[in-house]
């Protein structure tokens, strides 16, 4: 292990090719990114308390909708969220636990992108919608190539100082018997009396199908209200669709982001 915790004026981090299990920059306050060589990737990377650490690489970032490329903010299906970029919202970050009013981020995590910002309606472009936790959709019998965004409309009924993965969504592809959750690390805490929506694009790492009954289900793990969910299936008619949504996360979001 390579431990580099407590180092209060350490910025960055460009690792070269060499192999270290762990890597532990705990309480490095001004650590910002962490990006290394392929071949040297750390298995395990603890960075609790690194509240200014936006980048780690292949694993998650953070940046605010201000500087975000609106080509990557209409790609992954979050249009208008740049009409958010002034706007502040309470974030609790589990990744460096960290918790603060900042500005509306996107956030990508495991292969997914997420934003939080007040609302108290599903956006009017989701197809899907629900006054409950459950949408039952079925994808249409065409040729074109899917992807899957959600929505949630949620509020706490107590604001607390520190709430462990409060909300989950899981994807059920009941004709494939395929099941697929995400549990996002950062989250918007609502103010009292108000709502966060919560939009997630889940890009093609859930398969889907011309016919396939799919069941979309969130779940409050705290005390509070889902006021509102939503689902939305995007379409790609060709193969040149698919290579310019995969150029514009490469040019506009991260280079090294993992195809």
């Amino acid at each position: 292990m390579l431990d580099l915790s407590w180092c209060p004026k350490l910025e960055k981090i460009q690792w070269p090719a060499i192999v270290v299990k762990e890597l532990n920059v705990t309480e490095c306050r001004s650590l910002q990114q962490i990006t290394y060589d392929s071949e040297g990737r750390p298995r395990r990377i603890q960075h609790g308390v690194c509240i200014r650490l936006c980048y780690v690489q292949y694993a998650f970032k953070t940046k605010p909708v201000k500087e975000v490329d609106v080509r990557l903010i209409n790609n992954v299906g979050f249009f208008s969220l740049d009409s958010m970029a002034d706007v502040e919202v309470m974030i609790e970050n589990g990744i460096v636990w960290s918790r603060e009013k900042r500005s509306v981020e996107i956030l990508w995590d495991c292969k997914v992108f997420s934003t939080y910002f007040p609302g108290r309606e599903v956006p009017c472009w989701f197809k899907y919608k629900t006054n409950g936790a459950t949408i039952t959709l079925s994808v249409p019998s065409n040729n074109q190539i899917r992807v899957l965004n959600v929505c949630a409309v949620y509020t706490f009924s107590n604001i607390v100082n520190w709430l462990q993965d409060p909300i989950k969504v899981k994807v059920h592809n009941k004709s494939k018997h395929f099941v697929w959750s995400y549990i996002p690390r950062c989250y918007g805490v609502p103010e009292a009396d108000r709502y966060i929506l919560w939009l997630c694009h889940l890009g093609f790492w859930v398969p889907f199908e011309e016919g396939d009954e799919v069941e979309v289900s969130f779940e409050m793990k705290v005390k509070g209200q889902l006021k509102e969910c939503g689902a939305h299936l995007s379409y790609y008619e060709e193969v040149e669709e698919i290579k310019q949504y995969f150029n514009t996360l490469l040019c506009c979001w991260d280079s090294n982001y993992p195809l």
